[in-house]
């Protein structure tokens, strides 16, 4: 899942180095609580708070690392699943000793989709999609 993380956060930074530490620290500071919860932020289209409107709904429609819905007449967004604040919060954890992004997650790689994830993660340690015969 860091390794997701990872190249979700590279894609919605689009390549700005600045603009990749403001979006680490949305995820840290804001998306996930103090007590390791994932966190309800309303969502205003009109006055985006914290990153641009393009950026959620990103992460929401095609990375589905977020889930955005409405709740009493307002949109709202959190973090998909709870099963991602670990790794995030263990990626932010490398990055803030100051080993850099390479060590945290590894070479670039595609980001996957979440049903991908999830099936790569049943799979056991060293099996293959394929069969050899």
């Amino acid at each position: 899942m860091t390794r997701f993380y990872e190249t979700c956060i590279r894609e919605a930074a689009d390549g700005g180095w600045r603009f990749r530490v403001g979006i680490r620290s949305w995820f840290n500071n804001v998306l996930i609580t103090r007590m390791e919860t994932r966190a309800l932020i309303p969502w205003d289209r009109d006055r985006p708070d914290h990153v641009p409107n393009q950026v959620v709904e990103l992460l929401d429609k095609v990375k589905h690392i977020l889930r955005v819905e409405a709740r009493n007449n307002a949109f709202h967004y959190e973090l998909a699943m709870t099963a991602f604040i670990k790794p995030i919060s263990r990626v932010e954890r490398v990055l803030a000793k100051g080993e850099g992004e390479a060590h945290a997650s590894g070479p670039d790689l595609p980001c996957r989709t979440m049903g991908q994830q999830r099936q790569a993660s049943l799979r056991p340690a060293g099996s293959s999609r394929l069969r050899r015969r």
